[in-house]
């Protein structure tokens, strides 16, 4: 069918033939030469081109100052690093006095940025104190399925006026960050980088008027629950709010990314607002929602107003999460920088934007929009008709331009064409695929072998474990090519037609781009990539058969077109994805759940290479050479090291439970593969008392009881009061009453018995929740030893059980020595293991049991 025979199919090691003539040894060494220069150029490539990829992509900006920041309109990196992030420097959670400091600090900063405001015309008011007491019903693993907190809001909220009339209403931009952190962290990332960004953009609106009016929203306890954006959504403000720059931490700096979005306008304008530098994914979005990633925000509270906006976080290394390394110290002003210039270019660009309240919020229910970056520097923003548009264009054209191929070599009528390209077609998807099982099945093996033989090395040794998955998947692909040779029927079908494979490999993004159309009506776009392999094959198809078969040009001007745009795509995905995904297995995520997204891009970029491997020809030595590289990989995979003590520590979960004036208490600790280290530093009294077993994440859950209790639960006597009193009458008992804690802001009743027969309860002068399940009402103060009322009322007919009562209060202060159990165990871990809690309660004292009989 064909006068072009695919070059170096030959052996090298006998009589090689040609279908018509015997090769000439001249023409043999001039195919083996060109057959080492493909392969030289694909070594190059993958290496050379990765690395670039992944060096300019990663590039930081440069630290700007004041001057430089005003000549270029843009954000101080300096300033902000220098007079906002330092101050955090010690764990402040929402249950602690440090958390108070914080606030206070924040609050005068705003009131100094809302008198240079005045100096230019500018309102800006600033309010302190926030009455706003929704009753939240929690989720946390650690509380009860139907417990009720009632929260002092403690949030801090700015608002800046815009220079539009009527800019209060239904424009409001909201900007947010929380200031609370959790007790083992100073959280310099998580979230202490995102409010000195808000603070140094309240200062560039202190002589920059935006046209809408701007809230920032300094919110507190987002760390036990989101409580802080719960609380402001009841809060007058709120309700002309229409579009959210939610700034988070989940990593330890570096590059902030832009992950979760429902805005495409404001992604629109943001994408031609010049921004520096970007980095955006919507694979986050898609992994939190099928539970591989588990970590939450608070744009998920705002989004579910129909707010429009763009959720922006650290991400990696997330090693440091939640411990003591999110510190100064683990950060550079860079990161402060990058993050800054986002935020500034995201709320400028939905400040440009003019639309009617309605048609916004019309458009951000539904506007789903696929957005990516490339490079780090551009924005790419689609909606998803576009998006849509494009797969279903990609998959009518990539037929006819192999269809046009076929022709042009054939130069025959059409029906011949037709017919030719079809047997192609079948031919190339059935070599294509059957690489594509072996490559899989392949990386199956390798994966779960790996796994079974050296469980985490994907923690600590990610690069190795890499490069384990891309010599698998290239083994793989060259097996099946050697596979091709030996047996006589494909053999010939790659004589026949020498692009045969990149007919087949085509036929494979065609399906994928088709996978890529249906996800797309489902609104996800995880496979947004697949568009480009399509788009490359078929451009590669064109000139492979357009440009002149003896131009020198011609192969490297293929490869380019074919492989440029997709693999760094597929670069850029994999850096991701391992630079955060491999830190999450500590928190439950399956192992595999690491593997499958580098073996899905080891797959595609194998099954790219495919064709030019199958040019470049003598499969047998390069099988054999690959297969020794693979083993000597596996091998040096086996002894990686799993944790380390710089970016890959080991993390221990603590939590500690105490029953007041009780000679011991119960310590509980979370972990993967941690349980002999865990052995080896305890006392002998602990190791007697230790307990080990496997949740259903696959996590090591110990129990030991410890000589250590709290501080304050030893001295229950001056630490609380609580006091009640019950009376019924008519069917129903009341019972009311009030408790104080002297060093606990968090503390909580929960109804261990009889809560079937409770028909009301209020604390903390919330609302009286009723015609609802209580198991628990909880009350988070904002003063200490201050007196909290409660209440709740039951039925007392024959059948129903009278409630019983449990009183305990949560401790998160320790480094005065307060929980003597975790600075005991946290001073024996080794460099390698960091323990820390995921949310808030380090330590929870059960003060007192009762039930409520009259």
């Amino acid at each position: 069918m064909s006068d072009e025979h695919t070059p170096l199919l030959g052996r090298f090691n006998g009589d090689i033939h040609d279908s018509d003539h015997d090769i000439h040894e001249e023409e043999l060494w001039l195919r083996r030469r060109r057959g080492g220069a493909i392969l030289t150029l694909l070594v190059f490539f993958l290496v050379g081109a990765g690395a670039l990829i992944v060096y300019y992509q990663d590039v930081m900006p440069r630290v700007l100052g004041d001057v430089d920041a005003r000549d270029v309109d843009g954000f101080s990196g300096w300033h902000a690093y220098n007079e906002y992030t330092r101050q955090f420097h010690t764990p402040h959670p929402g249950n602690s006095r440090e958390n108070g400091r914080i606030r206070a600090w924040l609050g005068s900063t705003a009131d100094d940025h809302a008198k240079e405001a005045a100096k230019h015309n500018i309102t800006m008011e600033v309010l302190h104190e926030d009455p706003s007491k929704p009753p939240i019903r929690m989720g946390w693993p650690w509380s009860m399925k139907d417990e009720y907190w009632f929260v002092d809001s403690r949030n801090l909220m700015v608002r800046v006026h815009g220079s539009e009339p009527g800019s209060n209403e239904g424009q409001v931009i909201l900007i947010n960050a929380h200031f609370d952190s959790v007790p083992t962290a100073p959280g310099v990332t998580d979230d202490g980088i995102s409010v000195a960004t808000m603070l140094e953009l309240l200062r560039y609106y202190t002589t920059h008027q935006p046209k809408h009016t701007l809230i920032f929203l300094f919110n507190n306890n987002e760390e036990v629950g989101l409580i802080g954006a719960q609380a402001f959504v009841t809060h007058p403000w709120f309700k002309g709010v229409s579009s959210l720059v939610n700034l988070e931490g989940g990593g330890g700096g570096g590059r902030a990314l832009l992950f979760r979005s429902n805005y495409p306008q404001g992604l629109h304008q943001l994408a031609g607002s010049g921004v520096p530098h970007v980095y955006a994914s919507p694979l986050l979005s898609s992994m939190m929602k099928r539970g591989l990633f588990r970590s939450d925000t608070d744009y998920s509270v705002f989004s579910e107003y129909d707010v429009a906006g763009m959720d922006i976080a650290f991400v990696s290394p997330r090693s440091i999460y939640h411990s003591e390394r999110d510190s100064i110290a683990s950060i550079k002003p860079s990161a402060v920088q990058y993050m800054g210039d986002v935020a500034l270019h995201a709320v400028r660009s939905m400040d440009q934007l003019e639309m009617a309240q309605e048609q916004q919020q019309s458009e951000s229910v539904t506007g789903d929009a696929v957005f990516y970056d490339f490079l780090g520097r551009f924005l790419v923003v689609l909606s998803f008709t576009s998006y849509q548009v494009l797969n279903v264009l990609a998959l009518i054209i990539e037929p006819l331009v192999g269809l046009w191929a076929t022709h042009k070599k054939l130069r025959r009528n059409a029906l011949l064409t037709i017919k030719t390209y079809s047997v192609d077609l079948v031919r190339g998807f059935a070599l294509s695929f059957t690489s594509l099982v072996i490559i899989v099945l392949s990386l199956i093996i390798g994966a779960n072998l790996l796994m079974a033989c050296h469980p985490m090395v994907t923690y600590g040794s990610m690069g190795w474990v890499l490069l384990f998955l891309f010599l698998t998947a290239w083994t793989a692909m060259v097996a099946s090519l050697e596979l091709f040779q030996l047996l006589v029927r494909t053999r010939g079908w790659l004589e026949a037609k020498s692009d045969v494979l990149l007919c087949g490999m085509n036929c494979l993004w065609w399906l994928l781009v088709l996978a890529a159309v249906y996800e797309g009506t489902k609104a996800t776009s995880m496979l947004y990539f697949a568009f480009y392999f399509l788009a490359g094959g078929a451009l590669a198809t064109a000139l492979y058969h357009a440009i002149n078969k003896n131009a020198v040009y011609r192969l490297p001007v293929v490869f380019l077109a074919q492989f440029l745009v997709p693999y760094t795509l597929v670069v850029q995905l994999v850096t991701m994805l391992t630079s955060f995904q491999r830190h999450t297995t500590v928190d439950g995520s399956p192992e595999s759940a690491v593997y499958l997204g580098p073996c899905v891009i080891m797959t595609l970029i194998a099954i790219s290479l495919q064709w030019w491997v199958q040019m470049a020809g003598d499969t047998r030595v390069l099988l054999k050479i690959s297969s020794i590289l693979l083993l000597m990989s596996f091998i040096v995979c086996l002894f990686a090291p799993r944790f380390d003590d710089t970016l890959s520590p080991n993390k221990i979960e603590y939590y500690e439970n105490y029953n007041a004036t009780a000679p011991n208490s119960t310590v509980m600790l979370v972990s993967k593969h941690a349980e002999n280290d865990i052995r080896r530093v305890l006392d002998a009294n602990e190791y007697e008392t230790l307990k080990c077993a496997q949740n259903r994440d696959g996590l090591d859950v110990c129990f030991y009881t410890s000589v250590k209790p709290p501080l304050y639960g030893v001295d229950a006597e001056n630490e609380y009061k609580f006091d009640y009193e019950a009376w019924c009458a008519d069917g129903t008992c009341k019972v009311t009453g009030e408790y104080t804690s002297a060093h606990s802001l968090m503390c909580r009743i929960l109804f261990v018995e009889g809560a079937a027969s409770i028909t009301s309860a209020w604390i903390n002068g919330g609302e009286t929740l009723r015609n609802r399940t209580i198991q628990g009402i909880s009350a988070f103060k904002d003063t200490y030893n201050a007196p909290v009322p409660w209440g709740f009322t039951y039925s007392n007919a024959p059948d129903m059980p009278v409630p019983r009562a449990r009183f305990t209060c949560v401790y998160d202060e320790w480094m005065q020595g307060e929980i003597p159990g975790y600075m005991d165990l946290r001073n024996r871990l080794p460099g390698h293991i960091i323990p820390l809690v995921l949310g808030e309660g380090l330590a929870t004292v059960n003060f007192m049991e009762t039930d409520f009989k009259q």
